[in-house]
Parts: C-alpha cells; sequence; structure tokens
C-alpha cells in the first residue's frame, strides 16, 4: 500500500474491515476493493456495505485471487449476483490472467447503468 500512496495524489488508501467500513453512505463514486480473499466469510455484509459507501451512481471493482484461493469454491458468480441484486445493482464477473496468476474482476453497478 506504501508503493501505491507514493504514486498517487488523488486518491485515497485505507486498511478497514469489509464489513464495518469508516465511511459515511453515499460518500463515494467509485470503490476498488484488492485482493478479496475466503476470510470474507460474510459475504452479503461486505457487499452490502461497499454498495452502502458508494453514491447511488457510483461503481465498485473488486479484485479477487481466482486460482489461489479457489475463487469458484467460495465466491460463485451466481451468489456475487444474488446478493448485488439483492442490495439493488448487478455483478459483472470477468476473469484475467497476468503474470501466470488468474483472477477475477467483479464490477458492481446500479441496475440503471447497466
Amino acid at each position: 500500500m506504501t508503493k501505491a500512496k507514493n504514486r498517487t495524489e488523488n486518491a485515497t488508501f485505507v486498511n478497514a474491515d469489509t464489513t464495518n467500513l469508516p465511511f459515511k453512505s453515499n460518500t463515494f463514486d467509485y470503490v476498488f476493493c484488492m485482493g478479496l480473499s475466503p476470510e470474507v466469510v460474510d459475504l452479503d455484509s461486505f457487499i452490502k456495505e461497499i454498495i452502502r459507501v458508494l453514491k447511488p451512481t457510483g461503481r465498485a471493482r473488486i479484485l479477487a485471487f481466482a486460482e489461489v484461493l479457489g475463487f469458484e469454491a467460495f465466491f460463485s458468480p451466481t451468489l456475487l449476483r444474488n446478493i448485488a441484486e439483492k442490495y439493488g445493482y448487478r455483478a459483472t464477473i470477468e476473469r484475467e490472467r497476468y503474470g501466470g496468476v488468474d483472477y477475477h474482476f467483479i464490477t458492481l453497478y446500479p441496475y440503471e447503468d447497466f
């Protein structure tokens, strides 16, 4: 996180509990979560909290390390989509490979932007 902070002037980096973010509701246009892992046991609370801090037209992008952590076994695309829809959002999931490692990028969109 130190390298990212040193390279960026217009961003704030926070290491926080994903189910209790230290921000007011409707604060952000965009949220990026780096490194979602199976340690996030309460996936429903995690998605709900991300959506809570987004502005009504906000989006979120979540990076999950697919191959390393067994993404499909723990975070099924159907489960993620169902949770997002429960809170008025849609989720798309894209799998990409960088440096020999598979990643999933989960993007949350308000229904009207999809």
